[in-house]
């Protein structure tokens, strides 16, 4: 981490910073901080504005001030005035206004600001403009904000090598120039506005992903170079309250793929706080929600997909934390979150809503060797206008060398998520003494989970009818998930609701449990770590040898995540004694 930002020496050049949401956030750090900025933008300044610029508001009345004085114009001898002309000269004038209404802005808010009109994708103006500039703070720049860019958004085939060198320029030679043009030593931070489409993807923004992927590299590189500097890479998704480049075309199509809005004062604050003395800020910083791409069309014949998975324990830290009678068993979340996420990867912009008849027929378990091969294989059913249906087997190698089935279900998949429904409040009633502590069960045997499925904090009821748990589990590292990372079923919470039947077996039956067969599991939202949820157990069926109950997992808000309904786990007393924690495995 750098030294000291807040006592920043010099000053701060900002390109793009007269406008967007690059001079929105200027605006916050001169509120938080007080700097001194130089905005540096392509928009000439020279030529003063029309009286009735910022006066007339009326988009069509600016226009008609535009045309009248074009027409009236003696050097254009009598020529027509051309649309384009109107709006190029419109263009001007609004960006014009906007600079002016952002250098008040920022001296409003406690800092100072001048402005420097330069295209910083040509390094030796830049050096030429910024030398008079520099010269008259001593040559000092304590901080570089690079928020210059440019979009040219077309299909891949459509592109153009000119819509590549608009969109590239600004972004990458403009960072080249920039550090060029400056005492590298004395910079104290260097932010670079990249985006989520460098992350996620976007269509129609392979030139803008490719060219705001290298900011994100370039960070890295400069972090290692500059050891007394913070740099950060800001991937933002689109703002939203008009401060970014997103049309209202391109909002829509965000809108309705749910994709939502970073509001101005909130991204501001993101990126004040990231310059915060005490912050410990990462290098890349992705703010905003994922991008899920369009759905693709469902064309041609139905589609088999085939994944193959050599599942070794080495390579799965978790294994270790779900231990059963000294044999690591795979949880049949894992097997539902692959399910899940396997099919969202082959049918991008399409969710995974649900999986029904979701049945054990074998579990996995690693007791023969180190590892073994699975084999995930997808199957389309059905395609509907707004639901796509794909059957699922999970399996593998039984003796001889046979195929063994280990998991089957059909995966119901939509272009958007349902709205969560509420959670209802459980009927059984708090336990007399108090809620039962979640550790004490692992510590017991009654759960027999490591830490990477340590979810439930405290049980809050408990009968015959049910029980609720409250449950946060803290972030499991990725280095652990192995090849079973939490996407958007993840595995090691959702663990969380089946736990919540094995604690009501053990308690009112004295009997361990194992999952065998779900009619329904409804994912509305993604589960999270470190996010606090109550799940609640609603028991349908109490026989002999099995279990059912519907399960659900919400936040605190109410809002449902994650419901099974139907699922039946077998119990049995035996087993029971081989349920023993794996806090020492």
């Amino acid at each position: 981490m750098s030294a000291v930002v807040g006592a920043l020496p010099g000053i701060v050049l900002a390109s793009g910073g007269a406008r967007g949401i690059t001079a929105t956030c200027v605006v916050a750090l001169a509120r938080r901080y007080g700097w001194r900025f130089v905005l540096l933008g392509r928009t000439p300044v020279l030529d003063p504005l029309p009286a009735w610029a910022g006066v007339v508001t009326v988009e069509a009345e600016i226009k008609e001030q535009i045309a009248l004085e074009l027409a009236a114009d003696p050097a254009r001898a009598g020529t027509a005035v051309r649309p384009g002309e109107i709006q190029r000269c419109f263009d001007h004038v609004q960006a014009r206004l906007e600079i002016d209404r952002t250098l008040r802005a920022v001296v409003e808010a406690g800092g100072t600001a001048e402005y420097v009109s330069v295209d910083v994708s040509d390094p030796a103006g830049t050096r030429e403009h910024l030398a008079p500039v520099l010269a008259r703070h001593g040559g000092v720049v304590g901080g570089l904000l690079h928020g210059a860019g440019a979009l040219a958004d077309r299909k891949l085939e459509h592109k153009r090598a000119s819509d590549f060198e608009r969109v590239f320029a600004p972004k990458v030679r403009g960072l080249r120039a920039l550090l060029g043009a400056v005492d590298l030593e004395t910079l104290r931070f260097v932010v670079l506005f990249s985006s989520a489409a460098a992350y996620f993807g976007n269509a129609g923004q392979a030139d803008y992903a490719l060219a705001n992927e290298v900011l994100n590299k370039a960070a890295y590189r400069l972090r290692a170079r500059l050891p007394r500097c913070r740099v950060v890479a800001v991937d933002w998704g689109p703002w939203g309250g008009g401060a970014g480049m997103v049309t209202a075309a391109v909002e829509a199509l965000f809108a309705a793929r749910g994709v939502a809005f970073i509001p101005p004062e909130a991204g501001s604050r993101v990126l004040c706080d990231a310059l915060d003395p005490g912050a410990s800020t990462p290098t890349q910083l992705l703010v905003g929600s994922p991008m899920p791409p369009p759905a693709v069309p469902l064309e041609g014949l139905p589609r088999t997909h085939r994944i193959f998975r050599r599942v070794e324990e080495q390579a799965n830290a978790f294994l270790r934390d779900h231990v059963i009678a000294g044999r690591a068993v795979l949880p049949v979340t894992c097997a539902m979150a692959w399910i899940a996420d396997a099919c969202e990867a082959r049918y991008p912009g399409w969710y995974t809503v649900r999986l029904e008849d979701c049945r054990v027929l074998g579990g996995v378990v690693l007791d023969a060797g180190p590892d073994v091969e699975l084999v995930l294989e997808l199957s389309e059913t059905g395609r509907g206008a707004d639901e796509l249906s794909v059957t699922a087997e999970v399996a593998g190698r039984g003796p001889g060398g046979l195929r063994r089935l280990h998991y089957r279900s059909r995966a119901v998949l939509a272009q958007r998520r349902a709205d969560p429904p509420r959670q209802v409040a459980s009927s059984s009633p708090a336990l007399p003494g108090g809620p039962l502590d979640g550790a004490e069960l692992y510590r017991d045997g009654t759960l027999f989970h490591g830490a990477s499925f340590r979810g439930v904090e405290r049980v809050l009821s408990l009968d015959e009818r049910g029980l609720a748990l409250a449950c946060r589990l803290p972030a499991v590292p990725e280095s652990v998930q192995g090849q079973f990372l939490a996407g958007s079923a993840n595995p090691y919470v959702a663990d969380t609701l089946f736990q919540g039947l094995v604690i009501w077996a053990r308690r009112m039956r004295g009997a361990a449990s194992l999952p065998v067969f779900t009619t329904r599991v409804e994912l509305y939202r993604p589960l999270e770590f470190d996010r606090r949820y109550t799940v609640s157990v609603t028991v349908l069926a109490n026989e002999r040898q099995r279990l059912v109950a519907d399960l659900d997992a919400a936040d605190e808000d109410g809002n449902v995540h994650l419901r099974l309904a139907g699922a039946e786990v077998a119990l049995s007393t035996t087993l029971a004694r081989h349920f023993v924690s794996a806090g020492t495995v």
